[in-house]
This record gives structure tokens, C-alpha cells and sequence, in this order.
């Protein structure tokens, strides 16, 4: 049983003439949840696992007291509506592992996940740049008839392995309906050129691909290993691509130790991301290839020394869910996605100590 209290107050406060606007008064969402979960080992190849939660998810917040005369209407709309909310949410999740032998292992999983909206998704009344860390250059607002987002889960894992290689693939499919995304409101007026975009639940949305890891150990001292991610969203309501997914994206890895010494040089990959959602204006983003150097040197069984070189060749990019620049006469133009560090240097030390925990009573029959 595990509960988790949220209490969130915010306001807005013009430099030029000092007036303040609320944003968030008293805003509050509590959630008093239970779990419990059931594992048979029904012979040493297969197991099973199944759980079940419950939450409670109560949310609220008070009217908002100080606004602008330009946003008069809208307060008075939401101080109108019924602003305490209280979602029950039941998941459930079960899984079916086999294990063929020591090199093989195969892993079925089905769930129903449950999400309800957070306190800026429901309670932003007045359009606003906050974005739920997106950072998208895009302006926001609340809705308080959102529904929790309820997610059907199929996922299908397996564990290959050799004598110097391991490969670990995993399939996911995701269909989630009343999907919270914002979505252009054309009642408010446009800012920056751009509507306003509501967090509105979407019918039906899906979410499928893959993702896993792999391994080679080409000798004693040289070692390859690497992971990829991939996954297709799609906003089944009206065609169009879920906004801010990732592209194809992984590393590559290349290991070479020699002692105490492992050095490592990684190449992170990511794929032009050209499959955007048009509803929301979103912009497509060019691939790129960065490298990193990497060296840690084991000096005692305590005592760690690492070093390395980030993005070595100085390299230019972006990630596609980065945020984008909204600050006027800076190097970054306006409205562009925010740069990833450039080449960078660390040394860092590390030193552990243990100390044993004290022998439990009678140390004599230990």
C-alpha cells in the first residue's frame, strides 16, 4: 500500500508592471494506492507472474483569485466549473516466462495501465508556455473534463545467448484510449503566430515497435555491444502521427580492456525523424551520428579514476525531442530545437567504502 501527496502553487508576475496573475492556487492530487502480486514456479522452465493495483486519484484546486483584465473571461469560466476530480483506476498485469535452457528464454507479457491527467494538464486555465517539461516553443492549456488514459500492453521478450554473444530482443504493442495530447484550440486567440494547444483526450491511439540489446565478445581483451529503440505512434482518430515520438535511435559500442583498464568507444545514432504529427505543426528532424571516448581505470578494489571526451568531433545536432528556443537575439533562432553540449571533457574519481553490517544474534551460529 503506498499513498503520494502533491500539493503545486504558482503564479505569474509581470516585471513591467508588477501585477500578478495565478496560475495554480492551492492546487493539490493525492493518490492512495494498493498493489499485490502472485508468482508460481510451475516447473523450472516456466513461471508466471500476475498483479493487480488499484489507485485513487483525487485532484483539486481552488479558484483563482488574482488574473489580468485580458484574461477576466477565462477565470470566470473556470472558477465556474467543478474543479475537485477523483479518477479509480484498476491495472492489472500478467506475464508467462520460458526458459528453454541456459541460452534461450522467451517472456509473453499483457497489462492494463492506467494514467491520470496531472495537475498542469487539468488545472492550467489561462494559455501559458509551461508544457510538462516538453520546452516545444508551444503555448498550453488545461481541460478539466480529460479522462485517465487507460493503455492495453502486449509485450513478447526473448534471451538468446552463446558461448561469447547474448541478443535480447522485445516487441511491444500499445493501444491507449483517451490518449492526453494537446491539440490546437481555434476558440482562443493565436500566440506567436500559433494556436493554443488544449490537452484533449484522443479516442484511440497506438503505440508499437522494438527495442533490446545485444553483445560480442570478440576476444579476451575487444568486446562489441550495442542497443536499439524504435517506436511507430499513430493517433488512430484522424490519421495523423503522435506528437514528439523518438526516431530510430541506438549506439554502438566497442570495449577494449587490457588489466585494469576498459576504454570504450560509443557512436550514438539517431534516424531522421520525418513521421510528425501535422495537427500539431510539428517540425521534422535530420539524423545524426555523435562519438564518445571513454576510459575507466579500476586502481583498488575502492578506488575508480574515469575520464572521457563527449561528442569527440565537435558535432552539430538535435535531438528531435529537445526543446526549442523561445528567447529573442541569442545564437539559436527562434523557434529552432536547442542544440545538443558540444565536445566536452570529464575526470571524475570515485572511492568506496564497506563496512560490514553488524552479526545479527547468535553470531556464533553464523
Amino acid at each position: 500500500v503506498e499513498t503520494y501527496w502533491n500539493d503545486f502553487n504558482g503564479y505569474q508576475y509581470r516585471v513591467d508592471t508588477g501585477a500578478l496573475q495565478d496560475l495554480f492556487r492551492n492546487a493539490e492530487r493525492d493518490r492512495l494506492g494498493a498493489y499485490g502480486e502472485w508468482q508460481q514456479d510451475w516447473s523450472s522452465s516456466w513461471r508466471s507472474l500476475a498483479g493487480l493495483r488499484y489507485d485513487r486519484v483525487e485532484s483539486d484546486a481552488d479558484d483563482v483569485i488574482q488574473f489580468l483584465p485580458a484574461s477576466a473571461a477565462l477565470a470566470g469560466m473556470f472558477n465556474a466549473a467543478e474543479h475537485n476530480i477523483v479518477d479509480n483506476n484498476w491495472e492489472w498485469m500478467v506475464q508467462t516466462r520460458f526458459t528453454a535452457s541456459a541460452a534461450q528464454a522467451y517472456e509473453l507479457s499483457l497489462a492494463r495501465k492506467m494514467r491520470s491527467p496531472s495537475l498542469l494538464e487539468r488545472y492550467l486555465w489561462n494559455p501559458s508556455n509551461a508544457s510538462a517539461g516538453q520546452a516545444d516553443g508551444r503555448t498550453y492549456i488545461g481541460n478539466l473534463a480529460l479522462e485517465p488514459e487507460e493503455s492495453h500492453q502486449v509485450n513478447l521478450g526473448a534471451a538468446w545467448s552463446g558461448a561469447n554473444w547474448k541478443l535480447a530482443p522485445n516487441l511491444f504493442y500499445n493501444v491507449v484510449h483517451d490518449y492526453i495530447q494537446g491539440t490546437p484550440d481555434l476558440s482562443l486567440p493565436l500566440v506567436m503566430g500559433q494556436p493554443v494547444l488544449r490537452y484533449t483526450n484522443i479516442g484511440r491511439a497506438q503505440l508499437y515497435g522494438l527495442d533490446g540489446g545485444w553483445q560480442l565478445e570478440v576476444s579476451d581483451a575487444w568486446a562489441l555491444r550495442g542497443t536499439v529503440s524504435y517506436v511507430r505512434g499513430t493517433n488512430e482518430d484522424n490519421g495523423d502521427n503522435l506528437y514528439r515520438i523518438a526516431p530510430l535511435h541506438g549506439d554502438i559500442n566497442v570495449d577494449y580492456t587490457v588489466g585494469a583498464w576498459l576504454n570504450t568507444v560509443e557512436w550514438r545514432l539517431a534516424a531522421r525523424q520525418n513521421r510528425v504529427a501535422a495537427y500539431n505543426g510539428e517540425t521534422e528532424t535530420p539524423g545524426y551520428g555523435i562519438v564518445h571516448l571513454r576510459t575507466r581505470w579500476q586502481a583498488t578494489k575502492s578506488a575508480t579514476l574515469t575520464a572521457g571526451v563527449e561528442n569527440l568531433l565537435d558535432r552539430e545536432y538535435a535531438d528531435h525531442l529537445s526543446g526549442v528556443n523561445r528567447v529573442a537575439a541569442s545564437d539559436v533562432a527562434t523557434g529552432e530545437r536547442i542544440p545538443g553540449a558540444g565536445r566536452a571533457f570529464y575526470l571524475a574519481g570515485e572511492y568506496r567504502w564497506y563496512r560490514p553490517p553488524p552479526c545479527p544474534l547468535p553470531c556464533a551460529a553464523r
